[in-house]
């Protein structure tokens, strides 16, 4: 039913949505054009790739690792809105895989503007704007590559026709490529079921003169099966639980599990990380030992300067490093804090190399105050490198962390941050739930300039205030959103009527599905990949109200990309059940359907989003809150200048 009616459904769903947030109040937001550089590591390569208001298709540049942190200068290759493109070619630039060792040669995603797909182009990484038409390319599908060596390919495409897309149209085969041959001649080595999410390969080459291919059938979300093989085809399957999440180098495995792992009779706790040797024929693990507790970790990276673990706990970011020996032995070496700001948070993290007394760490540090910020981070301290242009003056505005408790008496710590004055009490508040446990405020245009600018506040609620060991799925549990959102009405920074939540992703389901309607809570919900199954919806996940028992309900916004979700639901389907479930239980949910295909921009999401929120606060820009009255008292303030 709902594959003949979907378009009709989504189209009813945004007109009724616009209706409601009032077109003038939407077309008035406009979202100005915002860099956001994006940093890899290749070899001993950096690579910044742009979209700007001057490169609105993308520009892709690198510099030498060891030139980092001095005069070092960035080599421009790729920069598409130089190549003269007619408006109606809509291509950009998407992600890029580079030749291993000597780096000269890159393939690169083109986004073609429709439905989410993009062509695959190889480029040369010294020449300017030197794209191989007889090179490694494919037209437009769903597409990733890794590098076998200079002449061959594996290639995870949807192209080629229905065999090599599963249900959910990502692709379904990994096959090899050599040059020269056309993509209908690559043999298929490895396929997972129709039903399956996807199927990925790539190539490790940091185990000396030897070649590992490892595969991964991708189930669903965050369940997947790993295979060890070589270029051939798969081989043994990884012995490690079906939702670990795992990093690797040479023979040695990192592992963070988000359930408990029983191996050998001794059972491995969840929210734990834990490091073996993995040895060969037959397949099996050696010295598998608890390394530390995983909670708040952001990110891993694994190579020669070892295991480096950045954590981010109560808006503190720290690295614990570990460095394996052939004993299956693991070392830590002497932790490092990184930030003690927690107006910034770490978006991008590439490990440069080193020793155990040189190693360094590239850090790209961005927050609600601060665009995007290179940094060094090594044993000697901090050593800023780059940064770019606000989007906005800050300097009317700062940072203050409070502290409030849980109805369990654990202290919950929140990021405020808005105008650098006394507030009014009656000042809108949008408290953004971070996400996943790991995540952090990250800086947004289109929210700061148009939710802070006017005179509004933004909070940020992030669960790394559990004690040491605990684990937790969520952040910011809803009692903790609830516990904020008092706390923020007793300062007399603001009124519950005025206050709303944002959750994204699996926090966005949180929110909807455990938030009581009262006036205190407003859900909004924006996600491309929303983590909501029919096994999310247990009895009683939602709380049915009647008119009777409240006045009015809360307003849910619904954000959502376009495409197929998991195990071949389509998503305007899976939304269509969640807005019909939260409607039969009392909400008043709100849906608009977002889509990939260059129709609606992530600055057209945010867009409605700002506005809806305005609209559920009865508050427009125009309404800009008066300088005066309550005072507040803080542990810790940050003003603009620092941060």
């Amino acid at each position: 039913m709902f594959a003949t009616i979907r378009g009709e459904w989504v189209r009813h769903e945004n007109e009724s949505t616009l209706q409601y947030v009032g077109r003038d109040l939407h077309d008035h937001v406009a979202v100005p054009a915002s860099p956001r550089p994006v940093y890899t590591l290749h070899e001993h390569w950096i690579f910044e790739q742009l979209k700007d208001s001057v490169h609105p298709r993308g520009r892709l540049r690198r510099t030498n690792v060891k030139s980092i942190g001095a005069a070092h200068s960035w080599d421009t290759f790729i920069d598409l809105d130089k190549l003269d493109l007619p408006c109606e070619d809509k291509r950009s630039l998407g992600s890029i895989w580079t030749l291993p060792s000597v780096c000269t040669r890159a393939i690169v995603q083109l986004y073609t503007g429709a439905d989410d797909l993009h062509e695959l182009w190889e480029v040369d990484v010294v020449k300017y704007n030197h794209f191989y038409p007889r090179g490694f390319c494919l037209p437009a599908g769903r597409s990733e590559v890794a590098w076998l060596d200079a002449d061959t390919i594996l290639v995870m495409s949807t192209v080629g026709g229905s065999r090599h897309q599963t249900a959910s149209g990502l692709p379904r085969t990994v096959r090899r490529w050599k040059r020269g041959s056309p993509i209908d001649n690559a043999q298929i080595i490895f396929q997972v079921h129709e039903t399956h999410l996807a199927a990925r390969a790539w190539c490790d080459l940091s185990v000396p003169n030897e070649e590992l291919v490892f595969f991964t059938d991708v189930a669903r979300a965050c369940t997947s099966q790993s295979y060890v093989g070589t270029r051939t085809g798969c081989g043994e399957r990884l012995p490690i639980p079906n939702k670990a999440t795992w990093i690797h180098w040479n023979t040695y495995i990192a592992c963070f599990l988000s359930e408990d792992w029983v191996v050998n009779g001794s059972t491995f706790k969840a929210g734990t990380v834990v490091g073996f040797c993995l040895r060969q024929t037959p397949l099996h693990i050696a010295s598998l030992v608890v390394l530390c507790p995983g909670h708040g970790l952001r990110t891993s990276l694994f190579g020669k300067s070892g295991l480096r673990l950045l954590f981010t706990r109560n808006f503190q970011n720290f690295v614990r490093t570990f460095y394996p020996n052939d004993e299956g032995d693991w070392t830590e070496a002497e932790g490092q804090m990184l930030f003690d700001c927690p107006a910034m948070s770490i978006s991008e993290v590439l490990d440069l190399g080193g020793g155990c007394d040189d190693a360094q760490l590239l850090l790209a540090i961005q927050g609600p105050l601060l665009p995007k910020t290179l940094y060094l981070a090594g044993r000697s301290g901090i050593t800023w490198v780059e940064g770019s242009s606000c989007d906005f003056d800050t300097s009317r505005f700062g940072a203050v962390v409070h502290t409030t408790f849980a109805l369990n008496g654990l202290p919950i710590r929140y990021l405020e941050v808005g105008p650098d004055r006394a507030p009014t009490g009656e000042a809108p508040v949008c408290i953004i739930a971070c996400g996943l446990a790991t995540a952090g405020p990250e800086y947004n245009a289109a929210l700061a300039e148009h939710w802070l600018r006017p005179g509004a506040y933004l909070v940020f609620v992030n669960n790394g205030c559990c004690e040491e060991g605990e684990y937790r799925e969520r952040s910011a549990p809803v009692g903790d959103l609830h516990a904020v959102a008092v706390d923020l009405v007793k300062r007399g920074l603001t009124l519950s009527a005025h206050t709303v939540v944002m959750g994204a992703r699996r926090n966005g389901a949180t929110v909807a599905t455990m938030c009581r309607t009262s006036q205190v809570f407003f859900g909004a919900f924006c996600s491309y990949e929303p983590d909501w199954y029919d096994a999310r919806w247990p009895s009683g996940a939602l709380d049915p109200r009647t008119a009777s028992d409240e006045e009015g309900t809360s307003p849910l916004l619904i954000l959502c990309g376009d495409g197929r979700g998991p195990n071949g639901i389509d998503r305007h389907e899976l939304h269509a059940r969640i807005v019909d479930k939260l409607r039969m239980c009392g909400y008043d949910a709100k849906y608009f359907g977002c889509h990939k295909d260059g129709s609606m921009s992530s600055s057209k999401q945010w867009q409605i989003i700002v506005g809806f929120m305005r609209k559920a606060v009865e508050w427009a820009p125009e309404n800009n809150v008066p300088h005066n009255v309550v005072a507040s008292t803080s542990e810790t303030s940050i003003a603009s200048e620092t941060v």
